[in-house]
């Protein structure tokens, strides 16, 4: 009997590490990597993860007539292409150290500056960078699957409330009115081009650390003379510098916007695509998945270790 008892025990045991190692694994995939170890405290305090940061830099991108295009594809097209994307997107964030905050359908908010302090304030410079490199990936991406893809982005510098929202499902999130500037940074800005406040740009020509220094010398920044009255009823009020401009890397080839025959993006009166042109788009899309698959296989086997 007490051989029975001492065997369930330790099968219970192992299963509640199994599942506290699952937990884990969640929080980490649905947090930034500096909060989960914290959670487990401040839940069992009945304190909350909110802190108050008086800089950063945050990113706004959303793709320029995702709603004609979305349906113009079947579903399975669809969460296939944003799939792929969005992979590549990842990678810019996590190459750029930014945290991706949300991601609702083609729009993806991130953020530099938190929830992780740093002692070099180089936020601007690299939300600046992770800005180009998404306009590179998603030209690369758009020439892969030869279908136009052009994207909006806002760069924002500024003061936010960040913490940890919801117990079932939580989320890491940010809150206050550099949000909403953000947001009217991208919408208010052009296709294919990046569109920064003077509080960015004030913020990273006062950076002094090596990286800043190096970056802003590689930028040309030019300055719009007049927005919308739409735009500017709503930046009434928020604090987003007086001034935006229009940012881009001063030596670059790359051609102004992404243009192709067919499925044009967000057009009045351009052709649904017939179903050859459907299946050709699905072949493409699920050949990218596939070789992602395949290379992330790839690198598991190489990461293992060697009996």
């Amino acid at each position: 009997v007490c051989y029975n008892k001492e065997v369930k025990q330790a099968e219970n045991s192992q299963l509640m590490d199994e599942q506290q190692k699952f937990e884990d694994m969640l929080l980490k995939r649905l947090l930034p990597p500096e909060i989960v170890p914290i959670l487990p405290e401040k839940r069992a305090q009945n304190e909350v993860v909110a802190d108050r940061f008086e800089s950063v830099s945050i990113l706004f991108c959303d793709m320029v007539g995702f709603t004609k295009f979305s349906s113009e594809l079947d579903p399975s097209e669809l969460m296939v292409f944003l799939s792929a994307l969005y992979a590549k997107y990842s990678a810019v964030m996590n190459d750029n150290s930014l945290y991706t905050v949300e991601v609702i359908g083609d729009a993806l908010l991130a953020v530099a500056g938190c929830p992780k302090r740093i002692e070099t304030e180089d936020h601007a410079s690299r939300a600046l960078k992770a800005a180009f490199e998404l306009q590179e990936v998603t030209k690369e991406f758009s020439e892969q699957i030869q279908v136009p893809i052009n994207i909006r982005v806002g760069v924002h510098s500024g003061q936010v409330i960040a913490g940890v929202v919801g117990v079932k499902d939580p989320r890491y999130h940010l809150f206050g009115e550099a949000v909403k500037v953000v947001e009217l940074m991208e919408s208010s800005g052009e296709p294919d081009r990046v569109q920064c406040s003077q509080s960015t740009y004030a913020n990273l020509f006062a950076a002094r650390d090596e990286h800043s220094a190096a970056f802003r010398k590689d930028c040309f920044f030019q300055r719009r003379e007049e927005l919308d009255e739409k735009t500017m009823k709503k930046l009434q009020g928020v604090d987003y510098g007086g001034c935006t401009y229009f940012v881009k890397p001063s030596s670059t080839n790359r051609s102004d916007r992404v243009q192709f025959r067919r499925l044009t993006l967000g057009r009045g009166g351009a052709a649904s695509p017939s179903p050859k042109e459907h299946a050709e788009l699905t072949a493409k899309l699920h050949g990218i998945e596939e070789g992602r698959r395949d290379s992330a296989k790839g690198k598991s086997r190489s990461s293992s270790p060697t009996p």
